[in-house]
């Protein structure tokens, strides 16, 4: 985990922070990870369906390699095959294969005007995670917290209140933005002003989250509203 800059002071009725989700909320990645899968079924003679990646939406990497363990089947250790989905997503992420959410540079930029410090609490890899920030600017992130680098993943809440903790600020004074049912479920839980915008896979509304339909909603208007 790192803490890229230092902190800045919010201003009164402003999140403490905005913690976004990487895969589907800030870049649109999950078809690489999808096109990752179809590669890694390929290479052991299997067929896999595209529409069933949807499946591992907001979920850890690692799961997802246990699944295809006992899918395939093999007896190859899932961390190798985790491994290998993971590098595949980190080869081919480049160039005109970086996709932004729509709203994504805005909401940057809208956080960075108001003094409002931006993480991002992803379950992808530090390996990955390390690659978007280059290609965004680590300069712009206050806090970025891999998946690899908690105990539990999500849907635990461990991932958003261990950036917070970071951060130096209370949870639930902090908004954080997610794509998938896991990642809300995570940031529920941990008692932040919850937004879920949904990439691949609906997202169920309950108490206690805000839905929205882009990035493009997170105006201060509607920042200051979460936490008012």
């Amino acid at each position: 985990m790192t803490q890229e800059k230092e902190t800045p002071v919010t201003n009164s009725g402003l999140p403490a922070a905005v913690l976004l989700d990487m895969d589907g909320t800030s870049i649109d990645s999950e078809p690489l990870w999808i096109e990752s899968e179809v590669k890694l079924a390929e290479s052991f003679g299997r067929e896999f369906d595209p529409a069933q990646g949807a499946n591992f939406v907001g979920t850890s990497l690692l799961s997802t390699a246990e699944w295809f363990a006992n899918w395939i089947p093999t007896d190859t250790d899932p961390k190798i095959l985790e491994r290998r989905l993971l590098q595949y997503v980190v080869d081919h992420f480049e160039g005109d294969r970086i996709l932004y959410r729509p709203g994504f540079f805005e909401l940057l930029d809208l956080c960075d005007r108001l003094g409002i410090p931006v993480g991002i609490v992803t379950s992808s890899h530090r390996d990955f995670l390390d690659k978007m920030l280059a290609a965004v600017g680590p300069e712009r992130f206050a806090v970025s917290l891999a998946g690899n680098e908690v105990e539990n993943q999500k849907p635990d809440p461990e991932p958003y209140r261990t950036a917070a903790q970071i951060l130096g600020v209370a949870i639930e004074d902090c908004v954080v933005v997610e794509d998938s049912n896991s990642g809300v479920a995570s940031a529920v839980a941990s008692g932040a002003h919850a937004v879920g915008i949904p990439c691949m896979t609906q997202v169920k509304p309950q108490p206690g989250l805000t839905v929205l339909e882009s990035l493009h909603q997170l105006d201060e208007a509607k920042l200051r509203e979460l936490v008012a």
